[in-house]
Formats: C-alpha cells, sequence, structure tokens
C-alpha cells in the first residue's frame, strides 16, 4: 500500500481512486466511540443504585 507523506500526491493513483478511498475512510469513521450492546447496556443499568 502507498502512503502520501507530508501531503505529496502520489501520480499512481487516479484522482477517482483517491476521493473513492478518502470517502471511505470517512464513512468507516465512528465519532462516539464503540457502540455498546444490549447486554453491555443492561448490565450497566442493573448495576446503578
Amino acid at each position: 500500500m502507498n502512503t502520501i507523506i507530508r501531503g505529496e500526491k502520489l501520480m499512481s493513483q487516479s484522482k477517482g481512486q483517491r476521493e473513492r478511498q478518502f470517502r471511505k475512510r470517512k464513512e468507516a469513521q465512528n465519532p462516539h466511540g464503540k457502540i455498546k450492546s444490549l447486554e453491555q447496556l443492561s448490565n450497566e443499568t442493573a448495576n446503578k443504585p
């Protein structure tokens, strides 16, 4: 896998390919952390007074 160092663009990738990869990384983000399962949520509420 080729990497971009210090903002330099790679000539081996087309603009469309770079944009698709960027969009894929952008959409795969989870800004609020890992989503808890229902079991984890029920365990947390059961432990509270």
